[in-house]
């Protein structure tokens, strides 16, 4: 006959029981996370020339891309620009 010594939980099969109870789900949660909770986007836009007819079209452009995208939230516009003329920049 075997006999128990104790209430039958030895130190191996309680680390075991932690990893699997704690650690494992922590693991996963953490891997899956940022694949499950989407994230919302932020668009860039930098205008780092003149303004003129040309350029205006480009960033008009880039502007109704960022509006169309359902996965962009924000739009962050960079100037960095001498200017134009005043009906160019209009």
């Amino acid at each position: 006959m075997v006999q128990n010594d104790g209430d039958g939980r030895s130190p191996l099969r309680l680390i075991l029981l932690f990893l699997v109870v704690i650690v494992v789900p922590l693991a996963l949660g953490l891997y899956l996370a940022p694949r499950i909770v989407p994230t919302p986007k932020i668009g860039v836009i930098r205008l780092n020339y003149e303004i003129s007819n040309a350029t205006a079209f480009e960033f008009r452009e880039q502007l109704l891309y960022a509006r169309n995208d359902p996965a962009i939230q924000a739009v962050v516009i960079v100037i960095n620009s001498p200017g134009g003329t005043a009906s160019d920049s209009e």
